[in-house]
């Protein structure tokens, strides 16, 4: 019912929640704007069925019990090396980032960057772990740079969240 047909991301909204991979809230709700936990991240991606090879053991995080909703997700996230943890925590509940998510979907879909352009971002400095993945998502088109910034450590919306996947399988 928040998302009018009108709304910049209705489509890609509709796309996920047909595919089956975000749903709305039993209020009738999206909730667009809110951000998405890092744990919801990692069920979204097991209901899309996507088959992640698994490159590395098990990890025992302390914050994700084996009675977390989404263990087995995380855990084949982590296994297929598309999500680490911070240590011996997983921050199930922290919100999912931008760049982490540049990282999670170069992961999964295999992008490579799709020019020779050096891009430069004013918040990400040249020797920061997640630039190449904001080079790799921005040169493919799949997230967007405002006014240079990539919006690195800013949370992602749900909005957000259906318009990049949308964007992946485009």
């Amino acid at each position: 019912s928040d998302v009018p047909t009108t709304h910049a991301n209705f489509e890609a909204i509709a796309k996920m929640r047909m595919m089956g991979i975000i749903n709305g809230y039993e209020d009738s709700t999206f909730r667009p704007n809110n951000p998405i936990p890092r744990h919801h991240i990692a069920a979204m991606v097991g209901r899309s069925g996507i088959d992640l090879p698994v490159i590395r053991a098990a990890k025992s995080f302390a914050d994700v019990p084996s009675t977390h909703s989404n263990y087995a997700n995380i855990q084949k996230l982590y296994q297929a090396g598309i999500l680490d943890g911070n240590g011996n925590k997983f921050n199930p509940n922290n919100n999912i980032t931008h760049i982490q998510l540049a990282k999670i979907l170069t992961n999964i879909f295999g992008f490579e960057k799709a020019d020779s352009k050096n891009y430069t971002f004013k918040d990400i400095k040249e020797t920061h772990w997640g630039k190449s993945f904001a080079e790799i998502m921005v040169s493919n088109g799949i997230m967007p740079v405002s006014n240079n910034a990539f919006g690195a450590d800013k949370p992602v919306s749900r909005a957000q969240f259906a318009q990049y996947v949308n964007n992946s399988l485009a």
